[in-house]
Protein backbone atom coordinates (compact mmCIF):
# COMPACT_ATOMS: atom_id res chain seq x y z
CA UNK A 1 0.00 0.00 0.00
CA UNK A 2 1.62 3.43 -0.85
CA UNK A 3 1.03 6.40 1.47
CA UNK A 4 -0.30 9.65 0.25
CA UNK A 5 2.23 12.36 1.45
CA UNK A 6 0.26 15.54 2.46
CA UNK A 7 0.83 19.08 1.42
CA UNK A 8 3.48 20.07 4.61
CA UNK A 9 4.82 16.74 4.26
CA UNK A 10 6.72 17.53 1.10
CA UNK A 11 10.66 17.58 0.36
CA UNK A 12 12.44 21.21 -0.23
CA UNK A 13 11.10 22.99 -3.31
CA UNK A 14 13.67 25.38 -5.26
CA UNK A 15 13.15 28.64 -2.96
CA UNK A 16 13.72 27.15 0.08
CA UNK A 17 16.93 25.30 -1.39
CA UNK A 18 18.45 28.77 -3.04
CA UNK A 19 17.45 30.70 0.72
CA UNK A 20 19.33 27.71 2.35
CA UNK A 21 22.23 28.42 0.47
CA UNK A 22 22.33 31.65 1.01
CA UNK A 23 22.44 31.54 4.61
CA UNK A 24 24.82 28.93 4.54
CA UNK A 25 27.34 30.83 2.43
CA UNK A 26 26.85 33.71 4.33
CA UNK A 27 27.77 31.82 7.42
CA UNK A 28 30.76 30.68 5.88
CA UNK A 29 32.03 33.86 4.64
CA UNK A 30 31.42 35.39 7.96
CA UNK A 31 33.50 32.34 9.70
CA UNK A 32 36.49 32.73 7.18
CA UNK A 33 36.88 36.48 7.92
CA UNK A 34 36.65 35.52 11.64
CA UNK A 35 39.36 33.40 10.90
CA UNK A 36 41.01 35.84 9.05
CA UNK A 37 41.06 38.05 12.01
CA UNK A 38 42.59 35.81 14.04
CA UNK A 39 45.37 34.79 12.26
CA UNK A 40 46.78 38.28 11.60
CA UNK A 41 46.33 39.13 15.51
CA UNK A 42 48.49 35.76 15.39
CA UNK A 43 50.96 36.62 12.85
CA UNK A 44 51.49 39.85 14.65
CA UNK A 45 51.79 37.91 18.19
CA UNK A 46 54.90 36.45 16.31
CA UNK A 47 56.10 39.35 15.46
CA UNK A 48 55.75 41.03 18.72
CA UNK A 49 57.64 38.23 20.30
CA UNK A 50 60.31 38.13 18.01
CA UNK A 51 61.09 41.70 18.33
CA UNK A 52 61.12 40.79 21.71
CA UNK A 53 63.29 38.14 21.61
CA UNK A 54 65.69 40.27 19.65
CA UNK A 55 66.15 43.15 21.88
CA UNK A 56 66.03 40.51 25.01
CA UNK A 57 69.25 38.29 23.26
CA UNK A 58 71.13 41.75 22.35
CA UNK A 59 70.64 42.72 26.17
CA UNK A 60 71.68 39.50 27.51
CA UNK A 61 74.76 39.37 25.21
CA UNK A 62 75.90 42.59 26.68
CA UNK A 63 75.09 41.94 30.05
CA UNK A 64 76.91 38.43 29.24
CA UNK A 65 80.49 40.26 28.25
CA UNK A 66 80.21 42.46 31.19
CA UNK A 67 79.64 40.13 34.47
CA UNK A 68 83.75 39.27 32.86
CA UNK A 69 84.67 42.71 33.78
CA UNK A 70 85.79 44.34 36.65
CA UNK A 71 85.23 47.96 37.75
CA UNK A 72 88.87 48.88 36.81
CA UNK A 73 88.74 47.75 33.42
CA UNK A 74 84.85 49.03 32.47
CA UNK A 75 84.17 52.65 31.42
CA UNK A 76 83.57 54.30 28.34
CA UNK A 77 87.28 54.79 28.03
CA UNK A 78 89.41 52.14 28.41
CA UNK A 79 93.23 50.63 28.16
CA UNK A 80 95.32 48.11 29.86
CA UNK A 81 95.41 50.19 32.58
CA UNK A 82 91.94 52.80 32.47
CA UNK A 83 92.18 56.13 33.55
CA UNK A 84 88.93 56.16 36.25
CA UNK A 85 88.81 59.90 35.74
CA UNK A 86 87.78 60.06 31.99
CA UNK A 87 84.71 57.93 32.78
CA UNK A 88 81.60 58.83 32.61
CA UNK A 89 79.94 57.89 35.48
CA UNK A 90 75.71 58.34 36.05
CA UNK A 91 75.53 59.88 32.60
CA UNK A 92 73.49 57.30 30.08
CA UNK A 93 75.64 56.90 27.05
CA UNK A 94 75.62 55.05 23.66
CA UNK A 95 78.28 52.99 23.52
CA UNK A 96 80.72 51.16 26.22
CA UNK A 97 84.31 49.91 25.94
CA UNK A 98 85.84 47.34 28.30
CA UNK A 99 88.19 44.73 28.78
CA UNK A 100 87.46 40.58 30.11
CA UNK A 101 89.02 39.65 32.33
CA UNK A 102 91.21 36.43 30.92
CA UNK A 103 92.88 35.23 33.99
CA UNK A 104 95.55 35.63 36.74
CA UNK A 105 99.55 36.15 36.58
CA UNK A 106 100.29 34.70 39.67
CA UNK A 107 104.17 35.69 39.43
CA UNK A 108 103.50 39.51 39.18
CA UNK A 109 99.97 39.38 40.85
CA UNK A 110 98.16 41.02 38.46
CA UNK A 111 94.95 40.57 36.39
CA UNK A 112 95.05 39.53 32.76
CA UNK A 113 92.46 41.56 30.22
CA UNK A 114 91.45 40.46 26.88
CA UNK A 115 91.37 42.63 24.22
CA UNK A 116 88.91 46.13 24.63
CA UNK A 117 85.14 45.41 23.62
CA UNK A 118 83.08 47.86 22.15
CA UNK A 119 79.28 47.65 21.89
CA UNK A 120 78.07 51.25 20.35
CA UNK A 121 74.91 52.34 18.97
CA UNK A 122 74.85 53.72 15.40
CA UNK A 123 71.79 55.84 14.71
CA UNK A 124 69.62 55.30 11.65
CA UNK A 125 70.81 57.64 8.57
CA UNK A 126 68.28 58.05 5.61
CA UNK A 127 66.80 54.49 4.83
CA UNK A 128 69.32 52.75 7.14
CA UNK A 129 68.22 51.44 10.46
CA UNK A 130 69.59 51.95 13.76
CA UNK A 131 72.27 49.28 15.00
CA UNK A 132 74.60 48.08 17.83
CA UNK A 133 77.31 47.15 16.91
CA UNK A 134 80.24 44.58 18.45
CA UNK A 135 83.68 45.56 17.97
CA UNK A 136 86.27 43.75 19.36
CA UNK A 137 89.92 44.23 17.99
CA UNK A 138 89.84 44.63 14.23
CA UNK A 139 86.32 42.86 14.01
CA UNK A 140 83.02 44.36 13.72
CA UNK A 141 79.80 42.85 13.67
CA UNK A 142 76.40 44.40 13.71
CA UNK A 143 74.67 43.13 17.02
CA UNK A 144 71.02 44.18 16.28
CA UNK A 145 69.17 45.87 13.80
CA UNK A 146 65.80 47.95 13.51
CA UNK A 147 67.13 49.67 17.28
CA UNK A 148 65.80 52.92 17.99
CA UNK A 149 67.68 53.46 21.48
CA UNK A 150 70.85 51.53 23.30
CA UNK A 151 71.79 53.24 26.37
CA UNK A 152 74.24 52.26 28.84
CA UNK A 153 74.23 53.40 32.46
CA UNK A 154 77.25 53.21 35.04
CA UNK A 155 76.28 53.60 38.43
CA UNK A 156 80.07 54.22 40.36
CA UNK A 157 78.42 53.68 43.71
CA UNK A 158 77.18 50.50 43.18
CA UNK A 159 79.02 49.36 40.20
CA UNK A 160 76.19 48.48 38.50
CA UNK A 161 75.95 48.82 34.52
CA UNK A 162 72.50 49.31 33.25
CA UNK A 163 72.09 48.24 29.84
CA UNK A 164 68.75 49.59 28.01
CA UNK A 165 67.59 48.52 24.23
CA UNK A 166 64.72 49.69 21.97
CA UNK A 167 64.20 47.97 18.59
CA UNK A 168 60.90 48.47 15.88
CA UNK A 169 60.40 46.98 12.61
CA UNK A 170 58.18 47.88 10.46
CA UNK A 171 55.02 45.08 10.63
CA UNK A 172 54.74 42.30 8.15
CA UNK A 173 50.95 42.92 7.37
CA UNK A 174 50.79 47.27 7.79
CA UNK A 175 54.16 48.73 6.37
CA UNK A 176 52.60 51.72 8.42
CA UNK A 177 52.78 50.35 11.64
CA UNK A 178 55.32 49.40 13.42
CA UNK A 179 55.96 46.88 15.83
CA UNK A 180 58.32 48.15 18.91
CA UNK A 181 59.62 46.23 22.51
CA UNK A 182 62.26 46.99 24.65
CA UNK A 183 64.56 45.65 27.34
CA UNK A 184 66.17 46.41 30.32
CA UNK A 185 69.00 44.17 32.41
CA UNK A 186 71.71 45.43 35.07
CA UNK A 187 75.02 43.87 36.17
CA UNK A 188 76.89 44.35 39.15
CA UNK A 189 80.46 44.63 38.31
CA UNK A 190 83.29 42.45 39.74
CA UNK A 191 85.82 44.94 42.70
Amino acid sequence: MRRVRAPHDRAFGLIELVVTALIAAVALVASIQMMRGGLGASEQSIAQGMVQEEALRTVESVVRELKDSGVTSTGWTVGVNPNVYNQYYDTDVGSIQFSRCTGYDVTQQLLLWGPVVTYSFVPPTGSEPGRVQRKEGATTANVCDHVVSFTVHYVSASNLVIVSLGVQVPDPENASRLIGAGCTKQVKLRN
